[in-house]
């Protein structure tokens, strides 16, 4: 499974959070994150981002605050 399409599950798993709602609570333009998304291209510092912003835990794999792995 690529990271985008882990992503995708943890913004539902997370509140049916937006796309454009991560990249703006991240900082982020929504465009960029877009293109992001679009080449599944991450660097560990945005994966870091995004697990701070959802309140959940990244290790190759993020973990919801009830242990579920995505």
């Amino acid at each position: 499974m690529s990271m985008s399409d882990r992503i995708r599950i943890l913004l539902i798993k997370c509140g049916n959070l937006s796309e454009a709602e991560l990249a703006r609570c991240m900082g982020m333009s929504s465009q960029n994150f877009n293109n992001k998304m679009e080449r599944d291209n991450f660097t560990d510092k945005v994966l870091r981002l995004i697990d701070k912003t959802l309140g959940c835990t990244y290790k190759n794999a993020f973990v919801t605050a009830n242990g579920e792995e995505v």
